[in-house]
């Protein structure tokens, strides 16, 4: 029997292996704070062939799913998506023969369906699910946030989902700003809410958010800005025992060469991640001279989360690009903030006619080893 590896997020799968395959995530304590929730079992997702299936998967070329959507690889990809030709494989020719029929594979099949995730149209080793929400920040540098720091962070810092019944629709990061009577605000991406290909809200999204202390609370859209892309979400009979530190009047400038630190939180496991760069003056590819950047790299999940110093003072909200993070600064946030509590809910309609200052979001896709350039497949089995 052959036994062969394939991916998304976090989690490993072992294809024509009939045994329980678990993907955990470490719970860690740096510097005495827990970035972790909890540890995640994947074994209903474990991926059996069955035994007249006897030719290799990584063979399998002909193997597809009627289910899997239009689109495909290669339409997925935003155009700011890696450079690497990696990341633009077409899976236009191949078969549509169906996957493997057995109980492993619907559950397998389940699972990505209930996060939004397009089916692969082949079975093969090393091939990975990309740009999903579960991705964690490469070049992790938490551990290098003091002590009082990383608890500021960890108890401010939300996830957040949205729903269409219950496939989910989208995952990121926010931010506690503030807390009245029984409602707590939450500031994100508008993204969280808005369709994928209007400049419209879905209001038939329903949200949901994963709290500092492990708990999921029902959160609802209060405001938004689809010109600034941002939103802000309310929760109730959450006591926030720390807020963002947002409403500082003074500017705040960065420390040691203008270093920043770029926070996100994943919706399933609630871990933690911080990435480090450096503001720059580079804005000749922004949607929006108002929109700053910096050279941290983050992931789809951390979109919506802050962008601090390292002291902890907030910059701005991160939005997503593959080779940099535009940021949303600080001024123009706490003034449409500010327009939202003037206004209420009618500031919700402001410039939603207009033309967004919008960063896309990439959809999710599959790679197939047998389909990147053989340079680049080496050079990934070197690392």
């Amino acid at each position: 029997m052959f036994h062969d590896l394939f991916s998304f997020g976090n989690s490993t799968f072992v294809v024509g292996q009939a045994s329980c395959c678990r993907a955990s995530i470490k719970q860690g304590s740096d510097n005495q704070i827990e970035r972790s929730t909890s540890e995640i079992c994947k074994s209903s997702t474990l991926v059996v062939l069955n035994s007249e299936d006897s030719s290799p998967v990584a063979q399998e070329k002909g193997r597809g799913s009627d289910k899997s959507p239009e689109t495909n690889q290669k339409s997925s990809v935003s155009s700011t998506s890696d450079s690497e030709s990696e990341s633009s494989q077409d899976t236009s020719e191949l078969s549509n023969s169906p996957l493997p029929d057995n109980e492993f594979m619907k559950a397998f099949t389940n699972d990505l369906l209930s996060r939004g995730y397009p089916l692969p149209k082949m079975l093969e080793g090393g091939m990975e699910l990309r740009k999903n929400f579960e991705e964690e920040f490469a070049g992790d540098i938490w551990n290098r946030l003091t002590k009082k720091v990383a608890l500021d962070t960890s108890l401010s810092v939300v996830s957040l989902a949205s729903f269409r019944g219950e496939t989910r629709f989208f995952a990121c990061t926010g931010v506690l700003i503030g807390r009245h009577k029984s409602i707590t605000r939450i500031l994100t991406s508008a993204s969280l809410v808005r369709f994928a290909n209007k400049n419209e809200i879905d209001g038939s999204l329903k949200i949901r958010v994963l709290l500092p202390n492990k708990k999921h609370a029902t959160g609802k859209l209060q405001h938004h800005n689809l010109h600034y892309n941002i939103a802000v979400v309310s929760i109730r009979n959450f006591h926030c025992r720390r807020i963002a530190k947002l409403h500082i009047e003074k500017p705040v400038y960065p420390l040691n060469d203008n270093q920043v630190v770029a926070i996100g939180r994943t919706f399933d496991t609630g871990k933690l991640m911080a990435t480090s760069g450096v503001l720059t003056d580079n804005s000749s590819n922004l949607v929006s001279e108002e929109h700053g950047i910096c050279t941290c790299k983050i992931t789809k999940a951390g979109i919506g989360g802050p962008l601090i110093d390292f002291c902890g003072n907030f910059i701005g909200m991160n939005f997503y690009d593959a080779k940099r993070t535009p940021y949303l600064p600080r001024h123009i946030i706490l003034e449409q903030l500010k327009d939202f509590d003037r206004k209420g809910s009618a500031a919700a309609k402001i410039n939603e006619d207009g033309d967004p200052n919008r960063f896309s979001v990439p959809g999710p896709y599959w790679w197939y080893p047998s389909l990147a350039p053989r340079f680049i497949y080496e050079r990934r089995r070197k690392h």
